[in-house]
């Protein structure tokens, strides 16, 4: 799977817990960094793509 392919994954299923904010967000950090590890790259990194992708600036085709 591609990173982007990961996240918006990852979106789905965070979506579908429909948690608080304060509750879904250590789950999602924890999350972004698994993918991170998985593409040897850093967290902070993932998390930018994750933010950039929602708010559009990544498209991705599905």
């Amino acid at each position: 799977m591609t990173i982007i392919e990961e996240i918006v994954a990852l979106d789905a299923e965070i979506k579908e817990m429909n948690l608080p904010f304060d509750k879904g967000l250590p789950i999602l950090q924890r999350r972004l960094w698994e993918i991170a590890e998985r593409h040897n790259t850093t967290g902070g990194d993932i998390f930018h793509i994750y933010m950039d992708w929602k708010s559009g600036k990544v498209k991705h085709e599905e």
